[in-house]
Order: C-alpha cells, then sequence, then structure tokens
C-alpha cells in the first residue's frame, strides 16, 4: 500500500498525499547529518554533494557509538528508498519530480540540494546499504587524516581529536582509543525568558490525573507543574525537595545571632521563641500585605525556605544536615506567591511514591511544552534542567561555600558537576536574575571542614553512620 504521494498542480508544482512513511525521529537524524555535512564541507572548503552526505555518516560512525551510527546509516538509507519509491510512482502518474520533492514536509532541504539529482540519491542508497557500521567506521577512518591536515593547513592548531570531533559534527566522543565522558544530562543552558513562555504554556494546558488533583488540593489554578517550574528555577532545589519544603517569616532575621551562635544553623535558631514565627495564615497575610510587583519592604518580616536535604547519607559525615536555609532577600510578591503556593504541598502527606509519580507526571508537561517551544534544543527540559541552571549561574557568581549551602551539597565534586564544565567565579560578576542567600553559619561550616580537609587528608577508615532523623514539625 502507497502510504505517500504526490499530485502535480497547475502552477507547475507538487503537493504530497498520505502521511509521509519516514518518522520524526529518522527526520532529526536525517536534519542532523545534512547540517553537519554541510559545515564540515564549509571547514574544508569543499562544495557539498550526496557523495559527502555518505561521507559524513562514515566520519560519525567514528566517532559515535555503534548503535548510533546504525540509526544514522539506515534513517538515510530509508530516506533515499522512499524518494527512489514516489519517483517511480509520480513517473507512472506522468508527474516529474525533484528528489527534493519527495522529502518530508518537516525536513526543510538546504539550498545545495537542488543540484542533486536521482542518480546522487540511487548512488547514495547503494552506498550506504552496501556497507555495514563497522565497515562505514573503517572508511571514515581511511578518511579522517586527510580531513584534519587540511584543517591544519587552513590554521587550525587544535589537536587531532578536537578536530575530528568537529568534523563529525559531535560533542563527547569515544575517539582513537581516548574516552571522553559523556555529555552531564540537561546541561544545556536555558534562559529566564524560555522559563516564563514553558510555565505560559503549561498554564494554557488542561492539567491530567495525579498532577491535576494535587493542584486543586493546593489551590493552583494555574496546575502544579508550572509552580513546580517557577520554584525550582526560582531555588534550584531537588525535584523531589519540591514536595517538602516550608515557607516561613519571621520578624527578627536569624543572622542577626549568627555571630554569637556559630556553632548553630539558622535552622535550629528559627526555631527560637525570640524571632517571632509567623504562622501559616500569617505567612499568606504577609505576602498579600506587599506591594503588587514590588520586592520586601526595609522592616517588614524575613521570608525563608526550610528545605528537607536529600541524599543526606551521601553527604560527608562531617557536613551533614538534614535541613538547610535559603533567605528570600528581595524576592518579588508574585514570587513569593508562587514559592507559598508550591509549599502547599508538604500538607497533603503524600508518600514517595505519590511524590515520585506527580514529578514523572510534571516532567512530561513541562518536556512535552519547551519541545513545541523549542523544537532545535537538543536537550530534554525537566525540572532537574532548571537546578542544573540555577548552579550554573551560582557558580559564576557565589563562592563554591555559599552554592554548597543552598543547594545542600557537601563537596566540591558535587556542586562543579551541575551547569557548564568550565564556569568559573569572579567577585566583580553579578547575576542577572534574582538569588537567594545562603545560611552564614552554613557557609562558615563548610569552609571550615573543607579547608581542615585540604590542610590534613583524611585517612582511608569507614563512615560514621548516618544519626537518627531529627523530628520536624512540618
Amino acid at each position: 500500500m502507497v502510504q505517500f504521494g504526490v499530485e502535480a498542480l497547475t502552477d507547475g508544482s507538487v503537493r504530497q498525499l498520505g502521511q509521509h512513511p519516514i518518522s520524526r525521529r529518522d527526520t532529526d537524524v536525517i536534519r542532523r547529518i545534512l547540517t553537519t555535512a554541510e559545515r564540515r564541507c564549509r571547514l574544508l572548503s569543499q562544495p557539498p554533494c550526496a557523495r559527502e552526505i555518505g561521507m559524513q555518516v562514515a566520519v560519525r560512525s567514528v566517532v559515535l557509538t555503534r548503535d548510533s551510527s546504525r540509526q544514522e546509516k539506515r534513517a538515510v538509507a530509508r530516506l533515499c528508498s522512499t524518494a527512489l519509491g514516489v519517483r517511480d510512482e509520480a513517473r507512472r502518474a506522468g508527474i516529474s519530480l525533484k528528489p527534493t520533492d519527495s522529502f518530508p514536509r518537516d525536513l526543510p532541504a538546504p539550498d545545495w540540494m537542488d543540484g542533486v539529482d536521482w542518480d546522487d540519491i540511487g548512488g547514495l542508497e547503494a552506498f550506504l546499504n552496501s556497507r555495514t557500521p563497522r565497515q562505514m567506521a573503517e572508511l571514515g577512518r581511511l578518511e579522517l587524516p586527510d580531513m584534519i591536515r587540511t584543517l591544519g593547513r587552513c590554521g587550525d592548531f587544535s589537536s587531532d581529536t578536537e578536530k575530528a570531533i568537529r568534523l563529525a559534527g559531535a560533542t563527547m566522543a569515544r575517539i582513537n582509543g581516548v574516552h571522553r565522558s559523556r555529555p552531564k544530562a540537561n546541561w544545556d543552558p536555558i534562559t529566564e525568558e524560555a522559563v516564563v513562555r514553558i510555565r505560559g504554556k503549561l498554564e494554557c494546558a488542561s492539567p491530567s490525573g495525579i498532577s491535576a488533583r494535587a493542584g486543586t488540593a493546593i489551590g493552583a489554578e494555574s496546575g502544579l507543574p508550572g509552580l513546580l517550574t517557577r520554584s525550582a528555577w526560582l531555588t534550584g532545589m531537588r525535584p523531589l525537595e519540591l514536595f517538602s519544603f516550608r515557607l516561613a517569616a519571621v520578624r527578627l532575621d536569624p543572622r542577626r545571632f549568627a555571630a554569637a551562635c556559630d556553632a548553630v544553623a539558622a535552622s535550629e535558631a528559627v526555631r527560637r521563641a525570640d524571632l517571632r514565627e509567623f504562622g501559616p495564615v500569617a505567612v499568606a497575610d504577609a505576602i498579600r500585605g506587599m506591594a503588587a510587583d514590588g520586592p520586601q519592604e526595609e522592616g517588614g518580616p524575613t521570608f525563608m525556605l526550610l528545605i528537607r536535604s536529600l541524599k543526606v547519607a551521601c553527604t560527608s559525615p562531617k557536613l551533614r544536615c538534614p535541613v538547610r536555609v535559603q533567605y528570600l532577600d528581595g524576592l518579588l510578591r508574585r514570587d513569593l506567591e508562587v514559592l507559598h503556593g508550591t509549599s502547599l504541598l508538604h500538607r497533603l502527606g503524600l508518600n514517595g511514591r505519590q511524590a515520585n509519580q506527580i514529578r514523572i507526571a510534571s516532567n512530561q508537561a513541562i518536556s512535552t511544552a519547551a519541545w513545541e517551544l523549542f523544537p532545535e534544543r537538543r536537550d530534554q527540559v525537566t525540572l532537574n534542567t532548571f537546578r542544573h541552571a540555577f548552579i550554573d549561574l551560582a557558580r559564576l557568581t557565589m563562592p563554591v561555600a555559599e552554592i554548597a549551602a543552598l543547594t545542600g551539597h557537601t563537596s566540591l565534586e558535587g556542586v562543579r558537576w551541575y551547569g557548564r564544565r568550565h564556569a568559573r567565579f569572579s567577585r566583580i560578576r553579578q547575576p542577572d536574575r534574582w538569588m537567594p542567600a545562603p545560611d552564614p553559619v552554613r557557609v562558615a561550616e563548610i569552609s571550615r571542614v573543607w579547608a581542615e580537609k585540604e590542610a590534613s587528608p583524611a585517612l582511608c577508615s569507614e563512615p560514621e553512620p548516618l544519626p537518627e532523623p531529627t523530628p520536624w514539625d512540618m
């Protein structure tokens, strides 16, 4: 049965009929091949042609895994086979086609493809079908040295490995026995404008399932995924920490007692009666009493987040803390209302399985909205993406001990895994968005333990047992 065909129009053009047999996944793969082939030809000062498409598949077979190479080879070969089949059907109907007329609608052909004829398409199909992925990789290894030397003559002084990766259009690879680690998940930067657009898309969507029921229970009119998106962007919390944190407001700032209570973190000081903590209703009233689009007023209550830290068992025994604090100095009223709405989740009494179900449903809604808004984005957008974006900016504008106090890390390696790999802190650089303030006592404690560790490396010993969880009245 013919799934796809074309119809001649009176103006000499053609119209596609039916459903194209090329899947969206194969279309994305083919688009990547065409783009990287054109870029490689530009680097080598060569005109792109159909033969270079096959050569690009061979070059990428050297860099990518065998499964990825097989998928790319099959996708391009399937496009060629489909195009030739459509051509034959059109000829029997008396219609003359160009190769690009048989491409899917969502695969716009580059300009240089207009010079490709049907013999080139048939030759490309035979080239790909007659070689296995291993043979394609061997061909790529034979051709790569000449390409690398050409780049060297053009003034590229990077290493041969970097040149090969650039020619293949990849970022991380295993090539010539040198292992390069996989790219970190969700490391592709995301801007606040993109977050606003994603949240707007989520507000227009109709929530469903357990996520909708939880949103209704806490009065989230625009849906829970939108609240979780903004909350994760503002605070950098882990996705499951969004279901157990508490928004508190006190009349006396606990940081005033930090100098006198250097051994007591602000999360302990906030429980003292002399801080005059607000009740749940008073917190909402204090937020509503703020200016519509203004920050907190001088002399008003101090707002803070009390976050139950996850992965405590994985942290340094000397720095384990079940609750961490973020101070919300200067946060606008509308964002305080978002955090207040999200903080009501802890009152639902959700167990771990229910919270994880809501997390998965919210991630699916966020990913779908982001894919519709930004189809060219290479990384999936989830709640963890916003934690990466938070730490990425913090690494540029904050000392690493302050980042650890805000995010719940206790090691340099844990902080440096997030965001861009080569982000460097600068004291003169200012963040381009609002950021919370850390607990100064916690920052001092982390700095002291790290300094002691550098001065006297610890001997190999068994880790200390995890202390009993402290009761926490949420």
